[in-house]
């Protein structure tokens, strides 16, 4: 957006902060633990942080919220140094289809009907989704309608 190559962003957070940046939240979600089909805790509809601690834990390091997911872990005696780190979404499916560990995700992260949701009591972490535009930069049309109707869209589906 700096360079003027795009002109909005949608975002949970942005580590470079940059002060000509107008926000618009749009919705705030909880994470939830997310496991494969076929995992002994799927067909349960909350469980507490405290009864996941021997569960293999499966981890994206390279998302905005890993530190911290990571510190709200280690401060519950989690174990995090021993996660299983998977270098995609994608990836992170598969493991969970598979039965290969657990993982926490914001709740509107979308993935196949054979990944379940869990409500996780005790975790107390949650992300707000923004969209981002350059603040005082003449917009096109369509910008401002995106801008518009991603303000005015009902997102309570995901909000916590």
């Amino acid at each position: 957006m700096k360079n003027g190559s795009a002109e909005l962003a949608i975002a949970s957070s942005l580590d470079d902060t940059w002060d000509r940046l107008d926000t618009w939240p749009l919705f705030t979600e909880d994470f939830v633990l997310v496991v494969g089909g076929s995992h002994h805790l799927a067909g349960c509809s909350s469980v507490k942080l405290s009864d996941l601690r021997d569960e293999t834990l499966l981890m994206r390091t390279c998302t905005e919220h890993f530190e911290s997911l990571a510190n709200v872990l280690r401060s519950k005696d989690f174990a995090v140094d021993r996660a299983h780190e998977v270098p995609s979404e994608h990836d992170l499916e598969v493991f969970l289809e598979r039965g290969l560990g657990v993982a926490f995700a914001p709740q509107s992260v979308l993935f196949s009907e054979q990944v379940k949701r869990v409500l996780v009591t005790g975790l107390d972490l949650q992300r707000t989704v923004s969209l981002y535009g350059v603040a005082g930069r003449q917009r096109t049309p369509v910008a401002n309608m995106l801008t518009k109707m991603l303000r005015a869209a009902d997102w309570s589906r995901y909000a916590s």
